[in-house]
């Protein structure tokens, strides 16, 4: 089969393609665990096979929702590929750039990859002529507008700190000088007491 019609085929397919949800996920979502306790809300609503001897979606009654069936799938050679027809690689360092072809491949960045090892293999990738699925300039923009963000706030708090530290030294090189002022040499002291002496004698004389 080609591949572009293919594609056609398969997008035609996904615009009528059902969500498949587990049996009664309106229910779950609607209802809490206070007005119907038998439900178990703690479930999600993505698809488990219903196993009940009177379910109707295992009997796969009318109105009823749909179960998965090899009709809802792809075709075979473009079944995980993407829009354009491109296998879809999922990168994590530059090596798995390298490795790839950008005729054959598109790009994804893997989640486990920090934001400013991202910028690099989306830099890498664009230099390469690979087209990235989950990443785009806007994203790139927002990246580094919080990294330039981040630096202002760490230079404010470097400057803060600095500050901090400068006005403690201050205050302890006053302190050490008020000490060394307050601090007389024995010499000195001898003189105060001598002159002390001189003046109780002569307050003596003047009185008698």
């Amino acid at each position: 089969m080609d591949i572009k019609k293919a594609l056609e085929s398969r997008k035609e397919h996904k615009a009528t393609k059902p969500k498949f949800t587990r049996q009664n996920a309106d229910t779950r979502e609607i209802l809490g665990k206070k007005n119907q306790k038998h439900i178990k809300v703690r479930v999600g609503t993505s698809y488990r096979r219903p196993r009940g001897c009177s379910s109707r979606a295992r009997i796969r009654l009318k109105g009823y929702p749909r179960r998965p069936s090899p009709g809802y799938g792809s075709p075979a050679c473009v079944k995980g590929k993407s829009a354009d027809g491109l296998n879809i690689v999922v990168v994590s360092n530059i090596d798995d750039i390298s490795n790839s072809n950008p005729k054959e491949d598109t790009i994804v960045i893997g989640s486990n990859v920090g934001n400013k090892k991202a910028l690099l293999l989306f830099a890498k990738a664009k230099e390469s002529g690979f087209s990235i699925e989950n990443f785009d300039e806007t994203r790139v923009a927002s990246i580094t507008l919080k990294f330039e963000e981040s630096k202002s706030v760490n230079k404010k708090a470097k400057e803060k700190k600095s500050k901090q530290q400068t006005e403690k030294l201050e205050s302890e090189k006053k302190k050490k000088t008020e000490k060394k002022e307050d601090k007389t040499s024995p010499e000195e002291e001898k003189k105060k007491e001598i002159q002390e002496k001189e003046k109780i004698i002569t307050k003596k004389e003047s009185s008698m």
